[in-house]
């Protein structure tokens, strides 16, 4: 979520009818809108969206010859479903995410297991960019509780909140320590400056430790562009994603020879406005040499909804990570 007033009509977001649960990955089609303000300047990514259709048994319809009473069926027994335990359903959706990705797994001989890729699959140069408010922390729900915003009051965060903070500190934590593992990471927001650090100390203060222990770079476009473009939010993070990405780019090219072919760098943008959208295409869209790949999450999500988004992230960061395209994914409801 961006803290300021961004034109939320810079792209319409329309997805095909297949819904996957508990914060499913899916590649909607992003249509540009029509507004001067925030152009656009990406190509549309089709839909993988399937609906597939069930094939009705066959029921003969011949009658039996006369004389003979026809003989009656035997019903079917009852089918009983097992219930699905809220891990297993995750599961599946991670299973759906993947193969709508990278296709159905090769078959084997033997029984298989689902496997991460291996890091050789990995780019190399890669740099992944995450939003704050509503992508890390749910600023907007703490705000209707109260709890954070120009309204809030001083006082203790309630039990119930706090222990859902605690299982979402737990996923956000695994996202840092991947995303840390593999390459290099960056948290690029709309808020003002020391915005980031004050509210990770009260609300996530395990997420606020492992920041300052890995100097993972917190920048605020608001307080690097405002002056500038005070009547142009939506401009703060397109500078400011161009402004990282040619950091990143110098200092990978260093000591390397003009005459080698640089390897393409990922570019892995997280947020949920359709401002984040329209800043990692309009910045890096016409860049050489550089792959976009956006995951938007859910607006104005619940403790619980970013806690399950960001589960299902972290479980396909290594496969967004290895492909080898651009690529547009949203989460579902």
């Amino acid at each position: 979520m961006e803290r300021s007033s961004c034109c939320a009509s810079v792209v319409t977001q329309t997805c095909e009818p297949l819904r996957l649960a508990h914060g499913g990955l899916l590649a909607p089609r992003f249509e540009p809108a029509s507004t001067a303000q925030c152009p656009t300047h990406y190509v549309p990514t089709p839909s993988l969206n399937t609906v597939a259709k069930a094939a009705r048994p066959f029921v003969s319809r011949a009658k039996p010859p006369r004389g003979l009473t026809p003989a009656k069926p035997t019903p079917p027994a009852p089918v009983v479903k097992a219930p699905v335990a809220a891990a297993a359903l995750l599961s599946q959706v991670a299973e759906k995410v993947t193969s709508k990705l990278c296709g159905p797994p090769p078959t084997t001989a033997g029984p298989t297991t689902p496997t991460t890729p291996s890091l050789s699959s990995i780019p190399k140069r890669h740099v992944v960019l995450l939003d704050w408010d509503d992508s890390i922390l749910p600023t907007s729900h703490l705000e209707t509780l109260g709890l954070a915003g120009e309204a809030a009051t001083p006082r203790e965060v309630p039990q119930t909140i706090l222990r859902g903070l605690v299982r979402l500190e737990v996923r956000v934590l695994a996202l840092l320590r991947r995303a840390v593992a593999l390459g290099d990471v960056r948290i690029v927001t709309n808020a003002g400056a020391g915005w980031c650090e004050q509210s990770a100390s009260r609300f996530l203060p395990g997420v606020s430790d492992f920041l300052r222990k890995h100097d993972i770079k917190i920048v605020s476009a608001r307080s690097r562009y405002e002056t500038q473009l005070a009547s142009e939010p939506c401009e703060w993070k397109v500078h400011t994603f161009r402004d990282e990405v040619n950091d990143l780019t110098c200092k990978s090219e260093q000591g390397t020879s003009s005459a080698e072919t640089p390897e393409p760098l990922h570019v892995v943008v997280v947020g949920d406005a359709l401002s984040d959208v329209y800043a990692a295409h309009a910045a890096l869209g016409d860049r050489p040499s550089t792959l976009i790949k956006v995951v938007k999450l859910l607006e104005t999500p619940t403790v619980g909804m970013l806690t399950n988004q960001l589960r299902v992230l972290v479980d396909n960061l290594d496969t967004i990570l290895g492909l080898r395209h651009n690529l547009d994914i949203a989460m579902r409801a």
